[in-house]
């Protein structure tokens, strides 16, 4: 198993893609945490559980020693792994793998239970013994973003229904993004919204929207909508019987309603981050083939629509020497450098957007990086001649030396 998955991250990375390593799940139909429950010789194997494997049962998955223990001993020896598909001598450990985006402790944790600091506190320490072992790596919850509210009348503010709080659940400084997940077929929204005055587009546009929201104004951390999807036009029933290429009209619409809002955010500067759509090309084998499947290159709209959506966030990212992203690579930046400069890593994590090259150092690397993409006009070509600019770098590089003795 280990070196399946060693190869499919070498291949990752071959192709410039980053994973993110889902560590357990909280549905039973891959194991999940019920399995661990049921290896532990310290839980009750006849409490209830409901058709979906949650209740009594499934809660002592965060509370049984031995459970926790299990989990552990997995995540340490995941986080530790060396990459055997790489030539022997740069064979990286997981925890030092470039193709690792971040670390999610569950798809979807729940606890149905009225306790809500079960939840949090599991989530807390857990992403802490993981940045005890890996201080490379974000990790975040995988949380679908159900409320702890009753302000609001909306169903997702009910914690009754899932156990679950997204404000506080993301509040723990061991988690860096907050993860919202959208199903409007499986939540009763789609093709008939059931009652509600809104469209299942406008219901599931308002989620994402109020998550945006909160994760502004009560967490100050980015946002992934890192699971959604829709049937097909001519399967109201889910069964997946359309075949790759039948039409997606509604599924185009929501897709673009969700990419607007959050490009819309993360170009002023707001915490929407990014999205990554369920699925492509094959659904998984607990669920009818073709349900939520992304079909290339038979889905031609809906791909289109997502590579727009990929270039158009890519643009985004600020050029490596832009320190005050004004979209310039100029003194100003060269500045901020300079006033940084922090070879040894001594000052760890006071200002890190002239670490453009993301090693931990503010060096000359960093610098290099700067005089490559020199461009004080914004033209997208280097300005200044080689020597000229080496002549500017050398005398700041003297000045600054004499200020730090």
């Amino acid at each position: 198993m280990f070196e399946g998955l060693d190869y499919a991250l070498k291949v990752a990375n071959d192709n410039n893609l980053r994973c993110v390593m889902v560590l357990n799940n909280n549905w039973e139909w891959s194991g999940g945490m019920n399995q661990y429950v049921e290896w532990s010789p310290t839980t009750n194997k006849t409490l209830y559980k409901d058709q979906w494997g949650q209740g009594a049962y499934h809660n002592q998955f965060y509370t049984d020693a031995n459970c926790q223990a299990d989990f552990q001993y997995f995540i340490n020896t995941i986080v530790n792994r060396v990459n055997t598909a790489y030539p022997v001598g740069s064979q990286p450990t997981y925890k030092d793998d470039p193709a690792i985006f971040s670390w999610e402790l569950a798809n979807e944790p729940r606890y149905k239970d009225s306790n809500q600091s079960v939840l949090n506190t599991w989530i807390d320490s857990t992403a802490a013994y993981i940045k005890s072992l890996d201080s490379n790596h974000m990790v975040t919850t995988g949380s679908e973003g159900f409320f702890n509210r009753t302000s609001t009348g909306d169903w997702w503010d009910n914690p009754a229904t899932t156990g679950t709080d997204f404000v506080a659940n993301h509040q723990s400084a061991n988690i860096d993004y907050a993860t919202v997940h959208i199903w409007p077929f499986n939540w009763g929204w789609y093709p008939d919204p059931n009652g509600y005055p809104l469209t299942a587009v406008e219901l599931a546009t308002q989620f994402l929207a109020d998550h945006i929201t909160s994760a502004e104004e009560d967490l100050s951390k980015p946002l992934v909508l890192e699971e959604f999807g829709l049937l097909r036009d001519g399967d109201p029933d889910g069964d997946g019987s359309e075949p790759p290429g039948s039409p997606t009209t509604d599924r185009d619409a929501l897709f673009q309603a969700y990419f607007n809002l959050l490009y819309a955010s993360a170009s002023d500067g707001g915490p929407g981050a990014g999205s990554n759509f369920w699925t492509y090309q094959i659904d998984p084998p607990q669920e009818p083939q073709g349900l939520y499947s992304v079909y290339d290159p038979e889905d031609v709209s809906t791909l289109a629509i997502i590579t727009a959506e990929a270039a158009r966030m890519q643009s985004l990212i600020p050029v490596e020497g832009d320190a005050t992203l004004d979209g310039l690579v100029d003194g100003q930046d060269l500045a901020l450098w300079q006033q940084n400069y922090d070879p040894l890593g001594l000052n760890d994590n006071l200002f890190t957007m002239a670490d453009w090259n993301c090693d931990g150092l503010i060096d000359g690397a960093d610098l290099a990086l700067w005089q490559q993409n020199y461009d004080p006009l914004g033209s997208g070509q280097s300005i200044p001649e080689p020597t000229t600019l080496l002549l500017l770098t050398s005398g700041l590089l003297g000045l600054f030396a004499r200020r730090r003795r």
